[in-house]
Formats: C-alpha cells, structure tokens, sequence
C-alpha cells in the first residue's frame, strides 16, 4: 500500500533549500508514495525565482496564500465555523482546509528559518520530521525558542551534513536521539543538459578567468568578503572577472555590497547578476565556483559545479568540509580574506590543478544513494517510548527551590539509567530543555480532550480523523459550556484525560503540594504514585484562604497515593499530627545539594567587608523581608554598623524596595536582584538571614554551611533539623523582637561568628545518603 507524505515548507523560490527540494520531488517514485506539498505564503516576489511550475504532476500542490485570495464568501464564512480566530489571522485559509480531514504516515517541516507550529498543531501523522539546512550552531538567524517550541511533537530533526548535525548535537545535545543526516539531493542529469544551454546576456572571453558564485546576497554568503578578495587579487595583478547569482531582495546587503564596489572600481569585473532560471550555464563555463560563505551546511552549489566538473574553491564551513577532499575534488580556504586570495590565486593560474580537481570529478553523482536515505526513514516505524517515570511540575520554567531540587533529582535518576518523562503546563526553554537532555516532555497537546476543548464543534463533528465518541464528548462539552453554562466543562471533561496519559506509566512523581493536577494523579492507575512536600505543611496549609482551598482535599487525596515525602524528621512529625491514617506512607528524603559547584562558585571572588548579612531567596510574602528591613533599620538607629545584600527577585520587589527608601538604608542594605552564582555573596557574608513566616527544608541553609557561612533563621518548618545552636547558627522565634535581639547579639559578640566559620571548615553535605535511597524508592 502506498504511503501518504506531505511536505510544508513557508515559500517556494529558487534557494539550496528548495532545490534539493524539487529535486527529491523530481526523483521520489510515485509507485511508492502518494505526495502533498503545502506552500504557506508564496506571495508575488519579483526579485526570486519560483520553483512552483517545477514541481511533477503527481504531486497535490496546494499554494495556500494564492488559493485563499481567490476564496468566495462562502467558503470564508464556513471557514468561521471551522476554525477559531486565531487560526486564521496566523496561517491562510486554503492551508487548513488542504491538511484538514487527512492522516499522513510521514509530514515534513522544510526550513529552521520559521515556527513549525502548523506542522505541530494542525497536521494529523504518524510521524513528523523537520528538514534543517544550515548550521543552526554558527546561524545568527536561527531562533532556537522559537523553533524547538515544538521539540517534543517532532519524530526526527533531518540534518543535510554531518558535520552540521555533529555542531548542533554539540550545542543542543538533546536533539541527540532524534537527529539523522539526509544530504541535498540533486538532478545530474537536468543540471548537465541545462548547463549545454546558449549564455546571451554575458560576454565570456576564454582568455580571462571567471569565478561564479551563486547565492543569494544575504549577511552569510559574506558578498563583502569576496569583493574584498577580488581588490587584492586585482591589486597583485591577476586579471578575472567576477559574476554573481542570486536573489537580492535584502536591500540593506545588497546596498552595503554595491557600495564597496563602488568604492573598489570593480564595476566591470564584479558583476550582480541577480536571481537566473538557469545558473548551470554560466557555471559551466566558469574557471571556478566559489561558495564562499561564513557558515553553510551541505552547499547544493558544491555539489552541482562537481557534477559539471568545475573546481569548487570554498570556505572551511561544516558541509564543504565534508564534500571537499581539498586539492582534490576542490580547494579549501581559511575565512580570511587574505588565505582566500592565495588559494585562488593558485587555483586561477595553476592549469595543472584545474585540469587534476576536474579529472577527478567525472561522472559525479550520489543521487540514488540519498534516495535510499530518505525512503530508508519514510519506511521507518515510530519509536516506542519506555513509559517509566512521570514528574508532574507545573510549570517547569518557573525558578524556585523546590524546583531546583526536583531538578536535580531528575539529573540523577537519569545518570543512573532511568527514564524520565516531565508533564508541564508550559514548554520548556532552551535553557530547562539542555539541561534535561534526554527527557521527553508532555504538555496540555497530548491530552486529547484538551484539543477538542479548543476547538470548533463544526470543525469536530465533520472530522475524518476524530473517533465518534470523542465527537460525542465534544458536543458534551458544548452543551455544557454554551447552554447550560456549567463553568467547570474543562475541569469536568478535559482533566479526566489527563489520567489515561498517566496510566501508561510505572511511577507518577507530583513535585509540589499545590500542584493543580495532585487529584488527577490520585484517581491514575500508576503502581507508584508519590508526592514530595517541599515546605512545613502543617504552617503553609492554613497560611491563606488560597492554601486553604488548595490542600482541603488532600486527607482524600493522599489517601490514594503510595508515598509521601518530606524533607526532615521534624516536617514529617508534623505533617502526621496532621494526618496520623497517613503515617505508614511517609518516609524523609532530603534534597540533592551540587556542593563541588557551590565551592567552585564561591570561590570566584575573595572580598570581604567588615561585618555583613546576605539573604538568598525569592521575593515573595512568606520570607518576611519588610520586617528584617525594620529590625535593620532600628539598629542603625542605636548606631550598629553592617552591610546587608538581598539576592534574588519577586512579586515583592518593589515593597521591599519601597522599605528601603522609606527608612533611609539605601547605603546600608544592597538590592543585588537575581544572581546565578550567589554563593560568593554568600561566602562573603558574615551571616545568612532566612527569617521566613514558613518553610520546608530550605536548600538555601545547606548552601550556606557549605561555603562556610553560618545562618541565623527562624525556628520554623525543618530548620531546626539543619541548624545546630551553637555549633553551625542560630535559631530565633518567629517574630519581630527574637530577630532583632539575635541579629544585635551577633553584631556584639563576632568572635562566636568566626567559631561558626571554623566549625564549619569540616562540614560535608553528604548526597550519599540521598542517592541511596532514591534508588529503594525508584527501584
């Protein structure tokens, strides 16, 4: 049976990219495949050339910019009833009518150049693949946030280089499993007869050389550069002419590279052809073909000037590299324009090298074997992921403690040969997806009732690919919402989706005691489902009305769950005074703690004022800031001195500032805002302050002791577990008048400060005990 592809691509103009496409289109066999092509927004461009009436018959062409000009009103008003707003101000009516009711085995995003959110979203297939076809680890272009915003719908990214997917594997080393290399494919045959055509709007003289460069006048191809080139050559003597062909629609560039001839005289010898139809006759014809660029992928003009067997003179870029032998099948060149200069110098004058790099290049032509490649990957079956550990963390952007802890968690579990998947409300960046390379992340687009919820009943209900229950489901959702106006439709009908994702799997971890989605994991059939508290519950629970209403559930909902973590013995005692029916499922597990990277942190500066306090943390109510500032404010009153450093931000940012300023301390207590090494602050602080209203079992203490700064905190949450009162800090009740005594204690007697320091020169975070258990826990 055959199998049915698509291929998206934004715009259909003569580049490499869309080449090798038409090429592949040209050269697929349609015995095989049955083809779709979807061009987005192919509008009148008069500098580019269109590919567009190359394409063969066989393939279904959809020019979806063209076609939705021509829609009637009719069809825009169905479309209303199709589609929500959104959709249609972000991508042409005709493109979502041409993927709508279709199910591909295969799809294709073309370009790293713009979102592949349509091929995402809106396109229904057994497997997806995006064609990147240049060095997205050199492109000053590339979006990476943009682009891999979608990673995880994604089967395969295609690389046309090795090199180029070896650079990018080395920058974004998680698109290690998915990466594969199909290179450029070209038509020889068409390129050798179109090469034999008449030249008419060019005089070649056989008797001066000429050099070709095709590409399009943009910041990469480095136009400058070559013209640079060109004055030395022309400089020491050597007599040539230049011609390039290209579109020329950056106007800035091609402004910027008309005005350097200028400025050389070299209006007669480097000639801007602009784009042609038919370049492979002016390459024929050349002495050499340059492909000069500052960073490029596997070059389709490489290729096609060894078809023709012209000598290629090219940068050092990841592709060249690897179709280059060099000074045999062509000439490589530094990027500088003086080693360019020389090596075509050499390469203009020296016959006998010209004559050795096209004697080795007869008959060139690789066509079958990328054919094979790309056949190879249409027939392959989608990857069956191992379904081991879900972690529930809402938002996975979102930087707190707690977070960093479960972080780290998940590095270990990993390195010790776990598989972890993440299910979050939001994608996460770059920054969050290479750190937890190899992790498969699940969001609100895997939950199937969620799609459905989004979009129109019209739309459903006359959906080839939706099932009749999940039709059924939706006009559900519709009475529900439109008529009956229940208000809890996606609560009721949307999150009950979520468990069936959960079932598949062998242990569900939910990291916060908030978490939105703690009762889904209840009601799932997971062997294993834990729950990590990360603050004193018991303090927290009954803090506000929201907390209130968070956690009433909870002796229900915890009742379902097989394990419950808490940080210290003393959270844990509490938690059960609680819920004494939960005893049996509580066990203690304290955080990782990256203490090689603190120390080596910490080190980086070795600065130390006469007498101060730091507090590291995130800016919000519970850590008490305003009343520090007060107790700081009346020392400073009874002529104390002291410096006092706030690391970290928050909703409460300007209130503590506003604190600030209303007592006059600006000089004396330092906003520092977020800092990503704050332990030299730390390490060069007399004290840490953590005056918090509640806690759990704050990283931020464990930091400290391992630089060797001491801490004063308040006697809440596990704290009294972390602190050892004359040993390692000091602990205060939890109000105004405890702190300001201690803080004024400390600042009279130092010497019991530096006791602290010393007796802190020994002290060792030990992860051992952590690891160990994880694996009983994991087992």
């Amino acid at each position: 049976m055959k199998k049915n592809i698509l291929f998206v691509i934004s715009q259909f103009y003569k580049g490499g990219a869309e080449v090798s496409l038409r090429n592949l289109l040209q050269k697929i066999d349609y015995n095989l495949l049955n083809v779709d092509f979807l061009v987005m927004n192919q509008c009148c461009d008069k500098g580019n050339y269109s590919l567009l009436d190359h394409i063969p018959k066989e393939v279904n062409v959809c020019n979806a910019f063209a076609e939705s000009q021509a829609y009637s009103v009719i069809k825009k008003l169905k479309s209303k009833f199709l589609y929500n707003d959104n959709d249609i101000e972000k991508y042409p009516r005709a493109a979502l009518d041409f993927v709508r009711n279709k199910h591909y085995h295969f799809v294709f995003h073309v370009g790293e150049w713009w979102s592949p959110e349509f091929v995402s979203n809106y396109v229904s297939a057994d497997q997806k693949a995006a064609w990147i076809h240049t060095n997205i680890a050199k492109s000053i272009n590339f979006d990476d946030e943009l682009f891999f915003q979608f990673f995880d719908c994604f089967d395969y990214y295609i690389f046309v280089s090795k090199n180029s997917m070896d650079a990018s594997l080395e920058k974004y080393p998680f698109l290690r499993e998915k990466a594969r290399v199909i290179y450029n494919i070209t038509n020889a045959q068409e390129i050798r007869s179109m090469s034999e055509e008449a030249i008419t709007d060019f005089n070649f003289n056989k008797e001066i050389p000429i050099v070709v460069t095709c590409a399009n006048v943009r910041p990469e191809k480095n136009y400058s550069r070559q013209i640079e080139v060109m004055h030395k050559l022309k400089s020491r003597g050597i007599n040539f002419r230049w011609l390039c062909i290209g579109a020329q629609a950056d106007v800035a560039e091609k402004n910027k590279v008309t005005e350097l001839i200028r400025k050389y005289n070299l209006e007669s010898d480097f000639i801007l052809l602009g784009s042609r139809e038919n370049p492979y006759k002016y390459m024929k014809n050349a002495t050499a073909v340059a492909v000069l660029s500052d960073y490029e992928s596997w070059s389709m003009v490489i290729t096609e000037a060894k078809i023709l067997g012209v000598p290629v003179i090219a940068t050092k870029t990841s592709g060249a590299l690897e179709q280059i032998q060099n000074r045999h099948t062509g000439i490589l060149t530094d990027f500088d324009s003086e080693d360019i200069a020389d090596k075509l110098q050499e390469l203009l004058l020296d016959k006998q090298l010209q004559t050795s790099i096209k004697n080795n290049l007869t008959d060139f032509d690789n066509t079958q074997e990328i054919l094979q490649s790309f056949y190879g990957l249409v027939n392959s079956k989608p990857a069956q992921l191992k379904r081991e550990i879900l972690y529930i963390i809402d938002d996975i952007n979102y930087n707190g403690g707690a977070h960093e802890a479960t972080l780290r968690q998940i590095e270990y579990l990993i390195s010790s040969g776990h598989r972890v998947d993440i299910f979050s409300t939001s994608v996460p960046n770059i920054k969050k997806r290479m750190r937890l390379s190899g992790v498969n992340f699940l969001c609100w687009r895997n939950i199937k009732e969620d799609n459905l919820f989004h979009k129109r009943l019209f739309n459903v209900l006359t959906d080839k690919n939706i099932a009749s229950n999940q039709k059924k489901l939706k006009l559900v959702m519709t009475y529900e919402g439109r008529i009956r106006k229940n208000k809890s439709v996606f609560d009721s009908y949307v999150l009950p989706g979520m468990v069936k994702i959960l079932d598949q799997y062998n242990t569900v971890v939910v990291m916060s005691e908030a978490s939105a989605f703690r009762k889904q994991v209840s009601r799932c059939k997971a062997p294993k489902k834990i729950q990590w508290i990360h603050t004193d519950y018991n303090y927290w629970s009954q803090f506000n009305e929201w907390t209130k209403a968070v956690t009433k559930e909870d002796a229900e909902i915890y009742r379902a769950f097989t394990t419950i973590i808490l940080l210290s013995e003393t959270l844990r005692e509490k938690f059960i005074a609680r819920y004494p029916e939960l005893a049996n499922k509580t066990m203690v597990i304290k955080n990782i703690m990256p203490c090689g990277e603190i120390l080596e942190k910490s080190n980086l500066v070795k600065h130390r004022p006469k007498l101060k306090f730091v507090t590291v943390g995130r800016l919000s109510a519970e850590k008490a800031i305003p009343r520090l500032i007060e107790v700081f404010y009346k020392l400073e009153q009874e002529n104390y001195d002291f410096v006092f450093e706030i690391i970290g931000d928050g909703p409460e940012w300007e209130t503590v500032r506003n604190t600030i300023e209303r007592y006059g301390l600006v000089d004396k207590i330092i906003l520092r805002g977020a800092r990503t090494n704050p332990f030299t602050y730390v390490r060069n602080a007399d004290v840490f302050l953590l005056v918090s209203e509640y806690e759990g079992l704050p990283n931020t203490i464990y930091e400290s002791f391992i630089v060797g700064t001491p801490v004063l905190a308040t006697r809440v949450g596990g704290i009294v577990d972390q602190i050892t009162e004359g040993v390692n800090g000091w602990l205060v009740d939890n109000n105004i008048e405890s702190i300001y005594s201690k803080i004024r204690y400390i600042m009279e007697h130092y010497d019991e400060v530096e006791l602290f320091k010393s007796n802190l020169k020994s002290y060792k975070y030990d992860n051992q005990e952590v690891y160990q258990k994880l694996n009983n826990l994991f087992k």
